[in-house]
Order: structure tokens, then C-alpha cells, then sequence
């Protein structure tokens, strides 16, 4: 590798992680940038973004173990009152999640629209249901996903329906969500939905699942037997053609029972210090902290698909250490997955 360490001090607060950038205490955000934040980092001559489709979601996720989200009626209501193009042009630069909960760019993503706004038959629905105000969770140190629940409790009040939204620390919002075996207290959250879902099916049913120790990541309290059978499909099917068609049964399953509406795709927008480490290779879906970031240029591009430039060999910088920080625990998390090919990876908590 041309990098022999990776230091990944967490810092908790949204703002002080640009500070970072700014300030040379770090070398690179592993994190997708704000719009606003992207475009001013952006203009300084010593810091690049790199820019693409990540396979990362924005998703809204439903309470279904208690009223009003365990109604089939209510969940369908909520969907149809999202115009999902109005809330990705309020958010960034990006694609609307309107096939599901795989990126459209994922080879297993199904060709149909599975989720279309209809807020008249919304605003019906909901007009005779009484329903209580809905409160709507999102976390306070991610202003993308902020904004996201903001754009989800408008359409809400557009469509007839009484809703509220509150932002949480990233961990108080994990506990709401029932993360690490905590009771869920919420009616619906905004989250992130992982990437690793739009390279492999599989990985839904570990979200969606009715098996507690085979789906870890399920906080809908979804359950369902065709579910299920179908993600059994997905592991044992005997061709690629088969698996599409078993994920897309999969997708159309979840649209139509939505334990999670999925909203959109940001385009990832990544800073480094092109004076510290300039060998970042933008991966489709992942950004760029993946290991082919490390390889000779030459080997990496071919292995990326990536084109060299005329004259582009092996010279690029070789760094030492790298300070790359993170937004929070789950950040690191996802760092310490792609980055398999590092020698040594430190992890300084930063309070």
C-alpha cells in the first residue's frame, strides 16, 4: 500500500469536522459534504473534492410496532404525500430513491418506479383517519438528513396531517430507533441506509428480516413470511437473472408494505489535501476511502475502471499517515470496512 497509516479521530459536532479539514488537523473527510459546504471547501486552492454517486441512502424509517405506523392505510398515506424530486432539490445534488431501496445505478435495482406521490389520495386517506400529530426524528449533526425530515414533515402538513419534527444527538437517536437493544420510542426517523444493500440483495434481509438474529439492522419492527421467502430466493438463487428477479420481488414487497421510505441518493462529495495524499480514486458507490486508493495509480485505475490520464504512471505522493476524521461512530464503522488493505488503522476518540 502507499499509505502506511490512517488516524481516525471521531469528532461529534457537524461543523467542527470542517474545522478540521480547514484548520490541517486532518487530511481528509470520509463523509459526504453539504452542497454549501462542498462548494466552499471546494474554492480553496489547497483542499479537492472528489465527486459521484454514492450507494448510500436518506430513507425515512416507520415505527410499525405501535399506532399510527402499525396500519398498512397510514404507511401508504405517508408515501403517497412525498414528492420525492421536491425533497431531493431541497437537499443536494443526488438521485430520489423512487425504485426502492437499492441505488438506481445498482446492477439488482428493478427498472419499474416503485414509489410515485399521489397527495390527493394522500390527503383523503388521511383526512379520515384522525390520526394524531406525527413526530419525525432526524439527526442533529447531519444537516442533509436534517433538512430531509424537514422536507418529509411539510409534505406531511401539504397532505392534511398533523406533524412535528425534532432533532436528536446521533446517539440519542439511535436509542429512540432501538439501536444496541434499546426499546424504540419514535413514530418515524430519518436514516441512512447502507450502501452495502446496492452491491448485494442479500444484505436486505438483514434489514428487513423477521429473525432478530439474522437481521440486526431491522428497527421497523417489520415482519413478514413473504418477505422472507423471497430474500431465501435471493441467497439460493442459481444465476444472476434469477437473483434480479428475486430482489425485484423483494423491492416491490417492501413498496408495498413500507417498513422504510426510502427518499434519495446524495451525490458524495469528499475533501482531501491533495498536498498530503493526491492518489484518491473515486469508487461508484463508495467514495473514495476503498483500497484501490492505495495501489500503485496504474493497477488501481485498471482495477477501479478508471482511465489514466496521458502521462499519469506510479508517481503520485506516497504518504506516511494520513488524519482522516469522522463524523461519529457509525462513520468509523464504515471506514474500518473498506479500508482492508491498511497496515495499521488507530482510532483516537476526539471529544
Amino acid at each position: 500500500p502507499r499509505v502506511g497509516r490512517i488516524e481516525v479521530p471521531i469528532v461529534r459536532e457537524e461543523e467542527r469536522i470542517y474545522d478540521a479539514l480547514r484548520g490541517r488537523e486532518v487530511d481528509m473527510l470520509p463523509i459526504s459534504l453539504p452542497e454549501d459546504i462542498a462548494d466552499e471547501l471546494g474554492e480553496s486552492s489547497s483542499i479537492n473534492v472528489a465527486r459521484g454517486p454514492s450507494y448510500t441512502g436518506t430513507a425515512l424509517l416507520l415505527n410499525l410496532s405501535r399506532p399510527p405506523f402499525d396500519s398498512p392505510a397510514v404507511r401508504t398515506a405517508v408515501a403517497r404525500s412525498l414528492d420525492l424530486g421536491r425533497v431531493l432539490r431541497n437537499t443536494g445534488p443526488g438521485v430520489p430513491a423512487d425504485r426502492g431501496n437499492l441505488h438506481p445505478d445498482s446492477r439488482w435495482a428493478p427498472r419499474e418506479i416503485l414509489q410515485r406521490e399521489d397527495v390527493s389520495a394522500a390527503r383523503r386517506t388521511l383526512a379520515g383517519l384522525g390520526l394524531p400529530p406525527i413526530r419525525v426524528l432526524a439527526p442533529s449533526n447531519d444537516g442533509v438528513r436534517l433538512e430531509a425530515g424537514r422536507q418529509v414533515v411539510l409534505a406531511l402538513r401539504r397532505a392534511g396531517a398533523k406533524a412535528s419534527f425534532g432533532k436528536l444527538p446521533r446517539g440519542e437517536l439511535g436509542d429512540a430507533i432501538g439501536e444496541n437493544g434499546a426499546t424504540p420510542d419514535f413514530d418515524a426517523a430519518i436514516v441512512s441506509t447502507p450502501a452495502l444493500a446496492s452491491y448485494d440483495p442479500n444484505f436486505l434481509a438483514r434489514q428487513f428480516g423477521s429473525d432478530d438474529a439474522t437481521a440486526p439492522l431491522n428497527y421497523s419492527g417489520y415482519r413478514s413470511a413473504a418477505f422472507d421467502a423471497l430474500a431465501d430466493r435471493v441467497v439460493t438463487a442459481p444465476d444472476p437473472e434469477a437473483r434480479e428477479r428475486a430482489a425485484a420481488a423483494e423491492l416491490r414487497l417492501l413498496a408495498t408494505d413500507l417498513p422504510m421510505i426510502p427518499l434519495f441518493f446524495s451525490e458524495a462529495a469528499l475533501a482531501y489535501r491533495p498536498s498530503v495524499y493526491d492518489g484518491w480514486i473515486f469508487i461508484k458507490g463508495s467514495g473514495i476511502l476503498d483500497k484501490r486508493s492505495f495501489l500503485p495509480n496504474n493497477q488501481a485505475r485498471a482495477q477501479a475502471g478508471v482511465a489514466a490520464p496521458e502521462g499519469d504512471g506510479d508517481s503520485g505522493t506516497v504518504a506516511g499517515t494520513i488524519r482522516s476524521a469522522a463524523l461519529g461512530v457509525l462513520a468509523i464503522a464504515v471506514a474500518l470496512a473498506l479500508v482492508g488493505m491498511l497496515t495499521l488503522l488507530r482510532a483516537r476518540a476526539r471529544g
